[in-house]
């Protein structure tokens, strides 16, 4: 039996809401990163970022919410040959290998009792076992935040929501580095995926 969560503000219940929190990390956000070094970024704008995301997980976690930070580790040896035509690391320009300063944190700090997934892909779920730790979790409904907007954080949100839970993704809290398709996938789940709203309205509605 379907369960339906007709508002916003239902859907976004701490007690069966987690927020995931997608690739904020040095060498996708920092200037001295991967992606800083070869397309450059924003580093006001991204500390802003970061920031934001920090001041929604202190909060969401403070009211109960389960808190998920997604790693992205993209060491030659766990990734498939399409990934490392298209999007991995090749010998002369790694990004987020394991252990090292590209793949940490950028600006934020999980807390202790958050959990930490390392993905191999642009998809939180694929290779890992999110869905399993949402379902024993009792978890309705993803805040979906983080980098890339229309790569990671997109192909997140579309395995969130085929899998059965409500995506919601607070549209501060995301970024990329082309706003037109940042902008389109924002318009996707406004259209068919779910939710688009903002930290500060999340918040308005968890006080």
């Amino acid at each position: 039996m379907h369960q339906w969560l007709d508002t916003l503000s239902d859907r976004v219940m701490p007690s069966h809401t987690a927020v995931l929190v997608v690739d904020i990390q040095n060498d996708f956000c920092h200037p001295d990163g991967y992606v800083g070094k070869k397309f450059g970024v924003d580093a006001v704008a991204n500390e802003a970022l970061a920031a934001r995301n920090q001041s929604l997980t202190s909060q969401a976690r403070a009211l109960g919410a389960t808190i998920i930070w997604v790693k992205a580790i993209y060491d030659p040896e766990y990734l498939s040959a399409p990934m490392l035509s298209k999007g991995g690391s090749i010998s002369d320009e790694p990004r987020c290998y394991e252990d090292s300063w590209g793949a940490e944190f950028y600006s934020v700090e999980p807390a202790e009792e958050d959990i930490i997934i390392v993905k191999h892909r642009y998809s939180a779920f694929c290779g890992t076992n999110l869905d399993a730790m949402l379902q024993s979790r009792s978890i309705k409904t993803t805040v979906i935040t983080g980098v890339t907007t229309n790569i990671c954080v997109d192909s997140t949100l579309r395995d969130a929501f085929n899998l059965g839970y409500y995506v919601v993704i607070p549209e501060d809290c995301v970024a990329a580095n082309d706003i037109s398709l940042h902008k389109a996938t924002l318009k996707n789940v406004e259209l068919l995926l779910g939710d688009v709203t903002t930290s500060q309205e999340l918040l308005k509605m968890w006080r």
